[in-house]
């Protein structure tokens, strides 16, 4: 005899949040397979790593500025940035007057890559919210955030 399993629908849960829900597993999915494909085919195309590179075409930072604006722990910058200078996109230096900091800086081809990047988010974007209003894309953005401050809380802290 099967058992029946109990609906997991929050009586109290308003419409379209379970579609929200869905969508957003959906980003996910598409995000980590981008991950998949960046790492498989050696490109430089992850939202970690060109929020790294953007940020790095207003000048150089140190690694803790990186991982903050990137979202990402220091292990995880120091692959990247690794990797950034392995491809000749960045190059590194130690702070003159404290020995511990290195700062990171683009280098001419890091910021070619940057444009070719970005341009090609741009392209993305433009194709798949084309026919989406100013205002909703702006109310995404707000419930997109509500929701990464929300899950933030979640689990152990750091």
């Amino acid at each position: 005899m099967k058992k029946q399993v109990k609906s997991l629908v929050h009586p109290e849960l308003r419409p379209g949040m379970a579609e929200l829900q869905v969508a957003l597993t959906m980003l996910s999915a598409a995000q980590r397979r981008l991950t998949w494909r960046a790492k498989k085919g050696g490109d430089a195309t992850t939202q970690e790593r060109l929020r790294a590179l953007i940020f790095l075409a207003e000048g150089d930072a140190t690694h803790g500025a990186i991982g903050r604006h990137a979202g990402l722990n220091a292990p995880s910058v120091t692959a990247l940035v690794d990797d950034l200078e392995k491809r000749r996109l960045v190059q590194r230096r130690r702070d003159d007057a404290d020995g511990r900091i290195w700062w990171v800086s683009l280098t001419d081809a890091g910021l070619t890559e940057v444009e070719r990047l970005y341009s090609d988010w741009i392209d993305v974007l433009h194709a798949a919210l084309e026919d989406v209003s100013d205002d909703d894309i702006e109310a995404s953005c707000r419930v997109i955030q509500r929701l990464a401050d929300g899950i933030d809380t979640l689990g152990p802290v750091d």
